[in-house]
């Protein structure tokens, strides 16, 4: 399935939620991020090799198994991001297969 790595999380005004260097936070930061910091259930090493094929991704979007945006869900719930970030980051991963849910049950 594909992942688009441009999508800009927003304030609730509608304004793009920034980087402390500045930068509007997008899928592609939430990702390595996610990836790179969090405690999940993935296998640390594909954490690492995915966040570095996403950081080095050359596209506005990769491709990934389902089952590894099930993993990436995960990785990104167990990061201290904000409620405003999580619900962003899973709507913008849905969108692309809006019944990923299903067929991880």
């Amino acid at each position: 399935m594909k992942v688009n790595l441009t999508t800009t999380i927003l304030n609730l005004d509608g304004t793009p939620l920034v980087t402390p260097t500045g930068r509007p936070l997008d899928m592609r930061e939430i990702v390595t991020t996610s990836l790179t910091m969090a405690r999940s259930e993935m296998d640390p090493k594909r954490a690492w090799d995915l966040a570095k094929l996403v950081h080095l991704a050359d596209t506005s979007e990769i491709e990934m198994p389902i089952e590894e945006v099930a993993q990436l869900k995960q990785a990104i719930k167990a990061h201290p991001w904000f409620p405003m970030v999580i619900a962003q980051a899973y709507s913008a991963l849905e969108s692309v297969h809006p019944d990923l849910e299903k067929k991880k049950k």
